[in-house]
């Protein structure tokens, strides 16, 4: 993973300690709060984008997890970063071309199972969100290159570095035993959501009816389809892990939402 790497150029740069180890990590979640507020201005509003900065450097949630020396931080940092190049791609912006794929890869590097999930929930959020474009079709092709440029450039370590770690592995579960778990998944979900206001459900049909009316501001539309997809499919592939950690670790994969809310 990333980090490691980033740990040991921390420690070979300035010394051994446990400070210097969580210094990057602190660096890159700083860094992430001018980046949060040039998207939020970009797909909402001035005002909202200084209230989500103020909002988010008083969260102590993320707080918590911005100095810690783990993937959390790096997974915000470039996940904000390919929110913000992947909506940039429509103001046609030629570096967009170039950010969005290396945040892909490096979000890939940092985590890849987080990256895959926020990658397909990303991708559902822009097929709305470029919707209007005249070019929507090649904006799209854009977003789809950067996930495969992501994939091509991951590849190497996967296949080649992961296996001399270990594999839990994945595995296909029997019909009746996916059947059997989904009333338990649903009412998971709703707990942990009616728990922690990570998705307020009252919000959904005030979503559909907007968005029939088309008077939603795309922008916002496209942070709360982004927290849904990706909350619904963290939650999805706790199914099929063969690990016998429960699905509550698989929902601490949700901190790249810190920002979105």
């Amino acid at each position: 993973w990333l980090q490691f790497y980033i740990t040991a150029l921390s420690f070979k740069v300035f010394g051994i300690s446990s400070f210097i180890g969580r210094l990057p990590f602190i660096i890159f979640s700083i860094a992430t709060i001018p980046l949060l507020y040039i998207l939020v201005k970009k797909i909402i509003s001035k005002g909202i984008a200084t209230l989500t900065v103020i909002i988010s450097s008083l969260c102590v949630p993320w707080i918590l997890f911005a100095y810690q020396d783990r993937y959390y931080s790096l997974t915000i940092f470039f996940g904000i970063l390919m929110l913000y190049s992947g909506v940039s791609l429509a103001s046609k912006k030629k570096w967009s071309k170039i950010v969005f794929p290396l945040a892909c890869t490096l979000y890939a590097y940092a985590h890849y199972e987080s990256f895959a999930i926020f990658y397909i929930s990303l991708f559902l959020g822009l097929i709305f969100y470029f919707r209007k474009e005249a070019q929507k079709i090649l904006l799209m092709g854009y977003v789809a290159s950067g996930g495969i440029i992501a994939g091509i450039l991951f590849a190497p370590w996967y296949f080649i570095m992961k296996p001399l770690a270990g594999n839990s592995g994945f595995f296909v579960p029997p019909v009746a035993f996916v059947l059997q778990a989904i009333p338990s998944l649903v009412y998971f979900i709703y707990s942990y959501i009616n728990l922690y206001g990570i998705m307020p459900i009252l919000l959904l049909p005030l979503l559909a009816f907007f968005l029939i009316q088309d008077r939603f501001n795309r922008g916002l539309w496209l942070l709360i389809s982004i927290a849904f997809f990706y909350i619904f499919l963290t939650s999805l592939i706790s199914l099929f892990s063969r690990s016998t950690v429960t699905i509550t670790t698989e929902i601490r994969y949700s901190v790249i939402l810190f920002p979105v809310f």
